[in-house]
């Protein structure tokens, strides 16, 4: 009985050695699975921000050389720059005046720009296509006024324009009179609403997303300044501020220079991921971010899952071991069973041989 105790506990012993290696493995091959699925899918969900702030960065950049080219058409362009010097000079001149309508209104319709305008040397607006209210005086940047003194195009940014409560931006075209040395005589005002284009084209997002949002930003000051109105706050474009010492918002970093792929707490105080670029030859900075809940809520369900595979896993194979050693124990019971029968049985034989036989 002793011996049978003894050989017992080391099958039992056996027995969980087995069942705690076979644990390890199926523990260690699940970790192994999701730190390899956690960095393929960090990968992906990289590659594809990177993707979508390249795109848009390309679209954004494409979209100020158009605007660029519609200038080009009147810059230094002799004709033009005449039959405007003609209406300047005599305003009573309709069929000049009539002429610039219809070429400035063509422009105008063609590149849907709010406004068409022709300005003076003191950006007093002598014409407007298509007519409306406006204020009598085109606002233009210390800056843009500087570059136009120079005889050269500007691209003037985003701006708040008080009369009509909006936001605008510009290109600004020198009118040139090439007979007097290229001087300054007036200057084309194509003025921009972003609400056509603009924040529509910002806002897109490729894919079905709760929290994903692009971001237009510009330094301003000490400060990173939104651009674009906000997926979770409204009102807030050409408001909203963010002191550039709050280096771990990524609008913040992307003001400061930095690119790529970064992560830290956006403007409503959420942990986000995001990807950072410069959009080459303009003051803007795009960032294309998401809420880390949404990024890595398919991973939290993946480990969920690995944690329930493991745990049936271990069930079985624990059941499975336990099964073995009760079938082990009653073959063991079993053959203990006939071997105490075959000696019973030959102990009784030996017996029988063994008692005197009587004579008579």
């Amino acid at each position: 009985m002793v011996t049978h105790d003894k050989t017992g506990r080391r099958a039992g012993y056996v027995f969980i050695l087995i069942f705690g290696l076979l644990a390890a493995g199926i523990v260690a091959a699940g970790a192994h699975y999701y730190r390899k699925y956690e960095r393929n899918f960090r990968v992906e969900v990289e590659r594809q921000l990177s993707a979508i702030a390249g795109l848009k960065v390309d679209e954004l950049v494409r979209y100020r050389q158009e605007r660029l080219a519609d200038a080009a058409v009147f810059y230094k362009n002799a004709a033009f720059s005449a039959l405007v010097k003609r209406h300047f000079e005599h305003p009573e001149d309709q069929e000049a005046e009539d002429q610039l309508r219809t070429w400035l209104g063509h422009m105008q319709a063609a590149s849907q720009y709010d406004r068409v305008m022709l300005l003076d040397t003191l950006y007093s607006k002598k014409m407007i296509i298509p007519d409306g209210p406006e204020r009598s005086t085109s606002f233009v940047s210390p800056s843009s006024s500087a570059g136009l003194r120079s005889g050269k195009v500007v691209f003037e940014d985003f701006y708040w324009n008080e009369q009509n409560r909006r936001i605008y931006l510009k290109v600004l075209v020198p009118i040139l009179d090439e007979t007097h040395d290229g001087r300054v005589i007036g200057i084309l005002a194509l003025r921009i609403d972003p609400k056509i284009y603009l924040y529509p084209f910002i806002s897109r997002w490729p894919t079905d997303s709760r929290t994903a949002e692009t971001l237009l930003i510009r330094r301003d000051g000490n400060d990173a300044l939104f651009l674009n109105e906000l997926k979770f706050q409204k009102n807030t474009a050409f408001r909203l501020r963010i002191p550039l010492g709050k280096e771990n918002v990524p609008a913040v970093k992307a003001a400061l220079g930095q690119e790529g792929i970064v992560e830290g707490m956006d403007y409503r105080g959420g942990a986000v991921i995001a990807a950072v670029r410069p959009v080459p030859d303009s003051p803007w900075f795009l960032v294309a971010r998401m809420d880390t809940s949404e990024v890595f809520g398919p991973m939290r369900e993946r480990l969920r899952e690995i944690i329930i595979m493991a745990a049936l896993l271990l069930l079985g194979t624990g059941a499975a071991l336990g099964f073995i050693w009760r079938q082990q124990g009653a073959r063991f019971y079993e053959d203990q069973y006939k071997a105490t029968e075959a000696l019973r049985k030959s102990d009784s034989n030996s017996y029988s041989h063994m008692r005197p036989t009587l004579i008579i």
